[in-house]
């Protein structure tokens, strides 16, 4: 729990720590963020504070997933590589999900995770990625109070195409 008078700077260190402390794990640095993010939402005079938590996580986000990847060992192994088609749409359809959830509970748009540099990047990565979200729309996304394939593709559209 965050006290309502802290200072901007003790703020900054504290964001600092949870950095430093999930290093190696963006996961758990989220999980943080969002834990903090609801601590500071109840302080209606600080503002502030919700700005700076949400504005660090639109950095972690932006990270890209070519940064992502880099740090996520079960991509860049053969493990991934190995992986069927259909273990590759589990994957994404998880993940993603995952992101997109962390975004509505953090009060932030779930599809903004989506623009056409991160589609980029993961096409460069992932070269079968539009038949994998055909399969993930289909199949585990389409089934209910779940995502919109149309919100998604207005997202990532290139807006020179």
């Amino acid at each position: 729990m965050v006290d309502k008078n802290i200072k901007i700077g003790d703020f900054k260190e504290l964001l600092n720590e949870l950095k430093y402390i999930n290093l190696n794990s963006d996961e758990n640095y989220i999980n943080s963020l969002n834990s903090l993010l609801l601590s500071v939402m109840q302080f209606d005079s600080r503002k502030d504070l919700f700005e700076m938590v949400v504005e660090e996580l639109e950095l972690v986000r932006k990270k890209g997933l070519e940064e992502y990847l880099k740090k996520r060992p079960d991509l860049n192994k053969q493990s991934y590589i190995d992986k069927t088609f259909i273990d590759r749409v589990i994957y994404w359809s998880g993940r993603l999900h995952q992101q997109m959830r962390w975004q509505v509970e953090s009060g932030l748009d779930p599809y903004s995770i989506y623009t056409p540099e991160w589609y980029q990047s993961t096409k460069k990565f992932e070269t079968n990625f539009d038949k994998i979200m055909d399969e993930v729309f289909s199949k585990y996304w389409g089934t209910g109070a779940d995502w919109s394939k149309e919100e998604y593709l207005k997202r990532i559209k290139n807006e020179n195409n």
